[in-house]
C-alpha cells in the first residue's frame, strides 16, 4: 500500500510524507482487507476518523489514486480559454495565498470525484475564502441546516483545470511574479521557444 501510494498520505495534493498511518475505511480495527485500509498522515488520518473525510471520500481516493495524474490531463482537455483569462488566470495562479490554494483544490478534487459542488463549512479560516470569493472562485450558499455553504463556481473549476494542467504545460519560471507575463502568453498562443533569460 505505500508503494501504491508513493510513500505519502494519499490526500491529493498533501505531500506528508513522514507519520504516515493505516486508516481502516470502514472504522472497524479488525477489518485489515487491503480494499479497506488507506495510508495517511496523522492529521488526514484524525479527520477521517471524526468524519470530516467521509468513509466514501477515501474510498474513492483508494480507487483514483493510480489515475489522479490521468485525470489532471483529462481534466486539461475539457478547459478552452481565450488570451484574456489565460493571462487572468496566470495573474491569479502568482498570487493566490497558500491557504486560499488548498482551500479550492480540496473543493475542486471534491467536485471531480465524489461530491459534485456538495460544498462546506468554512473551518480553514475567512481570510482564504475572502480572497476566493472577491475573484468569483467560490461562492456563499444560505443552508437551512445550518451556517451558510461555500461552493466552487464554474470559473473556480475552470481556474484549478488550469491551475492543475499547467503543472503539466507551463514552465516554472511562468508563476514567478517577475517573470514577464506577455512573454508567457505568447509562448503559449504562439509557439514562442522558451528562453528564461
Amino acid at each position: 500500500m505505500l508503494i501504491q501510494c508513493g510513500y505519502k498520505c494519499s490526500v491529493p495534493r498533501c505531500d506528508v510524507t513522514q507519520s504516515l498511518e493505516f486508516h481502516h475505511i470502514n472504522r472497524k480495527p479488525t477489518d485489515n482487507r487491503e480494499d479497506n485500509i488507506i495510508v495517511l498522515c496523522a492529521v488526514h488520518h484524525h479527520q477521517a476518523d471524526v468524519g470530516k473525510i467521509p468513509a466514501r471520500a477515501c474510498l474513492l481516493m483508494k480507487e483514483f489514486l493510480p489515475h489522479l495524474s490521468g485525470l489532471s490531463l483529462a481534466v486539461w482537455s475539457e478547459l478552452s480559454l481565450s488570451r484574456e483569462e489565460f493571462g487572468s488566470f496566470l495573474d491569479l495562479a502568482r498570487e493566490i495565498p497558500k491557504e486560499s490554494l488548498r482551500v479550492i483544490s480540496e473543493q475542486f478534487f471534491c467536485h471531480l470525484v465524489h461530491a459534485p459542488n456538495e460544498g462546506y463549512y468554512c473551518r480553514l479560516g475567512i481570510e482564504a475564502n475572502d480572497f476566493l470569493v472577491s475573484r468569483k472562485l467560490l461562492y456563499q450558499v444560505d443552508d437551512k441546516r445550518g451556517p451558510p455553504l461555500w461552493k466552487i463556481s464554474e470559473r473556480g473549476l475552470a481556474f484549478c483545470r488550469f491551475l492543475y494542467s499547467s503543472q503539466y504545460f507551463l514552465p516554472f519560471a511562468a508563476f514567478e511574479k517577475e517573470f514577464p507575463k506577455d512573454y508567457i502568453i505568447r509562448w503559449n498562443f504562439e509557439g514562442l521557444p522558451w528562453e528564461t533569460g
